[in-house]
């Protein structure tokens, strides 16, 4: 008996040591009970692959023409301006060309001012014989004027001849002289009418003549100008071409690529030489799949991205934003864009830097996470049973 109460006394006592351990576990259940009912938990979709790029894309330094490379002008990571020569091609022929359409149009321009030199002077000595034909038929004129004067004269001698040989007063002989000097008078004044007629024609025939050959000088001058047009569009066509052996840079930017090419190799139309990041601002594309983002991603939402090559426990992360949403997947992968928040970030941003993204979706509590997680499980397909029946045959 007394060996049974010791082995009594014993039994109470380790059992009067368990509870304070229950005690503690049950606060401890309850504890983890009450944060899975009531803690919250941030809820973030990671992208599969996430790219920083400009926002602009980047743009070719392509040739047009074909031809032998005789000057490069690229340095990976130089920056050029709009306009920046980049590529000199072989253009001997075409400034061949085009240096002799430009001493065919000097030509022209050297007989175009000989023609205007002579058409001044065949002006000014049109007015100069105008002037001496103008004195010319002004001198006959007055020659006209003494000759109808003198007629006058003469017909009034006639006359006075007739009545004294009527009255035998004078000879018949005197009669005629004075008579005859009368008609001489008039067919002078019919002369000098003439001559005067004659240098007023003689002038129209001279200012017709001086029109037309005038008019000669200024077709010729027409058809200069005419050539000289032709040469000046060709010589702007020349110059067009000769661009075309200069290939520039398109924008203003950063060389971000360059290609193989060497001086002297001869390139096809269409080579590209080297592309231009421009400069603008830095955004993040990401890829996520739409089971993870389809519906639970859109603008808006705030965002953090780790760059591989900055380690997130070093450099930290860059707080980003959602701006746009892919409404079709594309490969498999939904399209998301996402702007950087801090237009200096701590992280110095280049064009083709690599990462991932995590964009806030939601919170949920830790229960609720537990019973996503049961519930995709359930709903995950059972394997597909053996078909195959076994006869009874067999």
């Amino acid at each position: 008996m007394p060996s049974s109460f010791s082995h009594t006394l014993r039994s109470l006592e380790q059992r009067g040591s368990r509870v304070p351990w229950l005690t503690a576990t049950a606060a401890l259940f309850g504890l983890w009970c009450w944060w899975m009912a009531r803690s919250s938990v941030t809820l973030y979709a990671t992208s599969q692959t996430a790219r920083v790029e400009s926002t602009r894309m980047p743009q070719s330094v392509a040739g047009a023409t074909a031809g032998r490379v005789v000057r490069l002008h690229l340095r990976l990571g130089q920056t050029v301006r709009p306009g920046d020569l980049m590529v000199e091609l072989d253009s001997t022929l075409e400034r061949a060309e085009l240096e002799k359409k430009r001493q065919e149009l000097a030509s022209l321009g050297v007989r175009r001012q000989a023609i205007l030199a002579q058409i001044a002077a065949e002006e000014e000595r049109r007015l100069s014989r105008a002037e001496v034909n103008d004195l010319s038929v002004a001198q006959t004129k007055v020659r006209t004027e003494r000759s109808r004067a003198n007629a006058e004269l003469q017909a009034k001698l006639s006359e006075i001849a007739r009545n004294l040989r009527e009255e035998q007063l004078s000879t018949a002989q005197e009669a005629l002289s004075a008579t005859n000097q009368a008609v001489s008078a008039k067919l002078e004044v019919a002369d000098d009418e003439l001559e005067t007629q004659r240098l007023q024609a003689l002038e129209r025939y001279e200012r017709r003549a001086d029109l037309a050959k005038q008019g000669e000088l200024q077709k010729e001058l027409a058809f200069l100008d005419a050539q000289a047009q032709v040469l000046e569009a060709e010589i702007q066509a020349a110059k067009k071409r000769l661009q075309l052996f200069e290939v520039r840079a398109p924008v203003a930017g950063r060389i971000a690529s360059v290609s193989e090419v060497r001086q002297g190799d001869v390139v096809a139309p269409g080579q590209v030489f080297a592309k231009i990041l421009p400069l603008g601002k830095m955004h993040v594309v990401a890829e996520f799949f739409p089971s993870t983002s389809t519906g639970r991603i859109a603008p808006g939402q705030p965002a953090r991205v780790r760059l591989d090559g900055f380690p997130w426990t070093r450099f930290g992360t860059l707080e980003a934003e959602v701006t746009q949403v892919a409404s079709e997947p594309s490969d498999g992968l939904n399209r998301v864009e996402l702007r950087f928040k801090s237009d200096a970030p701590s992280i110095p941003l280049q064009h083709g830097l690599t990462g991932h993204v995590d964009v806030l979706v939601g919170t949920a509590t830790p229960w609720q996470l537990l019973l996503d997680t049961l519930g995709a499980r359930v709903r995950e397909p059972a394997p597909a049973a053996d078909s195959r029946r076994t006869s009874p045959s067999e």
